[in-house]
């Protein structure tokens, strides 16, 4: 009897830990993280911050609202600084409209700007419609409202009164109450704001005051703390949501630092950096990977100064300070695979020469990082006829090669491939059936479609050519059989291509370019040719249509010598 009655208690037990843990993991999948972008999302738009297109930016990637420095003028005008107002910071804080016009500030009426936003921004009905955004379709019902969070910036020596009275006559007059928000780091223009505009939310921006005596001074307003001050005054956290008041985190730039705040059940992040922000608030699994053409050692008489020896160890800095999760090499010599496996002690590789299938020749070689994955499969397949065995293709110069892995990740047991590959440099149709060769074998491997996949390297080609359209699809909705297309490499020459290269009607298109869906992303050229000659955009990473890509970059800053490769590498954080 006692004994079932022990069994009947820790049955009860059981269910309930296991009810907890179901509503724990059901909170955590569940929070509304809500994101407020600084200036604009524009490291995404790549246009300046404070613009209409930073805000557009912004707006696609689902902000609530964005944010943007106002400044009162000496001669009494809001206005603001296009380009954000860092350089206005250090310039005389008496400056007229004139003189900052004068100056070479870009500047634009408050009044003007606020009749921008409310066109672009305001909630608006219209009939059902698809919005494309980055990677995805999302159905809306009209245009998405955002926003406007005002940083009002004014000295201690200009009238407030008269600053708060112009406010007026945007916000009353002209009826933007509705769009804007209003925040400042002078608790006394936050004082004369909220006691002037009461339908109007107010914040205090990056202050250091408790929520305790902000409310004490001025009432029931938003405060912004930077992340630093939450992590001391934690409590501040439970005392803004005791009283009431709305709370935001700023300046999280780790994932650390962004679980930390929701651990404090801080959902609301302002930030210039919302895709990476978001994802490490809500808990998303990321993989960083990098495509590296790391131009081999066997030829130093051609390279002289830019030789493998004169660089290796910083291209082994640059690997270690960028810390990529998975990295693809393409060119690596045997003698440069033994150095690289050496000093990146925390990775395991997999791949084989192309010249025999096990030692001999460039090996398209990836690294992952061995207390992050388990490999589950891998291997390499020859780009041509006879994929199964070491042999050259078509009309290429060379043997080609493609090495993939599917590893898995520890912590979500969340899977994924990635294949790594070099297309030839010399053979137009060798590049294009090595693509064709390449979408045949993805679907032979990745057959559920839900399965991410992350394929690239060295193409040898542009975006823009047409042996791409199989994979990537095209503006053409119907198969061309009866014509060939034109093939440019990366040395400008135009070689045609073989007939029967587009994808059917019915085919769906394998991939999505990485660096045209990522939130954030750049348009740079990735062969550098030491700077020596001709440059172009030919190292690319592709992803499958459901992939989350967060941050597309192009890795081109001195690591130490000048050139770490005659490639720039290109880098990838997805959500997994």
């Amino acid at each position: 009897m006692m004994i079932k009655r022990i069994v009947f208690v820790f049955s009860i037990l059981y269910l309930m830990f296991g009810a907890l843990s179901a509503q724990t993991i059901r909170k955590q999948h569940d929070i509304q993280i809500n994101i407020i972008a600084q200036k604009g999302y524009y490291k995404s738009s790549q246009t300046a911050p404070n613009t209409m297109q930073a805000f557009k930016a912004a707006s696609d990637f689902g902000c609530v609202a964005a944010t943007c420095e106002v400044k009162f003028t000496s001669d009494e005008q809001l206005v603001v600084v296009l380009g954000g107002t860092s350089t206005l910071r250090r310039s005389p804080d008496n400056l007229s409209l004139s003189q900052m016009q004068q100056a070479g500030f870009q500047v634009i009426m408050l009044d003007e700007y606020l009749s921008q936003f409310h066109k672009a921004f305001s909630p608006q009905k219209t009939s059902d419609e698809v919005v494309l955004q980055p990677g995805k379709a999302v159905p809306s019902k009209g245009k998405k409202g955002m926003k406007l969070l005002l940083d009002i910036r004014t000295n201690e020596s200009k009238s407030v009164g008269a600053m708060v009275s112009l406010l007026g006559k945007f916000l009353v007059e002209q009826h933007y109450r509705k769009i804007v928000e209003l925040g400042s780091s002078d608790l006394e223009v936050c004082r004369a704001m909220f006691q002037k505009f009461p339908d109007v939310p107010v914040v205090f921006l990056d202050g250091e005051i408790s929520p305790r005596e902000v409310n004490k001074k001025v009432g029931k307003i938003g405060v912004v703390y930077d992340r630093a001050v939450l992590h001391k005054h934690s409590d501040w956290a439970r005392d803004a949501r005791t009283l009431s008041m709305p709370l935001m985190a700023s300046g999280v730039e780790t994932e650390a630092e962004a679980r930390e705040m929701v651990n404090l059940e801080v959902m609301d992040f302002l930030t210039d950096n919302p895709a990476l922000v978001k994802a490490w608030a809500q808990g998303a699994t990321l993989v960083k990977l990098m495509s590296f053409n790391i131009r081999m050692s066997g030829m130093p008489d051609v390279d002289g100064d830019n030789a493998w020896p004169k660089r290796r160890e910083t291209v082994v800095s640059m690997i270690k300070e960028e810390n990529p999760d998975v990295l693809g090499v393409q060119e690596m010599l045997p003698d440069q695979q033994q150095f690289l496996r050496k000093m990146l002690k925390a990775y395991d590789m997999v791949g084989v020469g192309r010249d025999d299938g096990h030692s001999e020749g460039e090996c398209m070689g990836i690294f992952y990082k061995k207390d992050k994955f388990v490999l589950l499969d891998s291997g390499t397949f020859w780009l041509s006829q006879t994929p199964d065995v070491a042999s050259i293709g078509w009309d290429a110069a060379c043997k080609r090669t493609v090495t993939y892995v599917k590893l898995k990740e520890n912590l979500s047991g969340k899977q994924f491939y990635y294949f790594n590959t070099h297309l030839d440099h010399v053979g137009a149709i060798a590049r294009q059936e090595s693509v064709k060769l390449l979408e045949k074998r993805i679907r032979e491997l990745v057959r559920d479609t839900n399965t991410i996949f992350i394929c690239g390297g060295d193409m040898n080609s542009t975006l823009e050519d047409p042996i791409f359209i199989p994979v990537l699809g095209g503006k053409t909705k119907k198969p061309q059989a009866e014509k060939g297309g034109m093939s440019v490499g990366r040395d400008g020459k135009v070689s045609k291509l073989v007939p029967n290269h587009m994808p059917t009607e019915k085919q769906y298109s394998l991939m999505k370019s990485c660096r045209n869906t990522a939130w954030q992303s750049d348009n740079s050229v990735t062969y550098n040719a030491y700077g020596k000659g001709n440059v172009s955009q030919i190292d690319h990473l592709f992803s499958s249509q459901k992939t989350e890509n967060l941050i597309f970059q192009t890795l081109r800053k001195n690591y130490g010598v000048p050139y770490i490769s005659d490639h720039y590498p290109i880098s990838l954080i997805f959500v997994l």
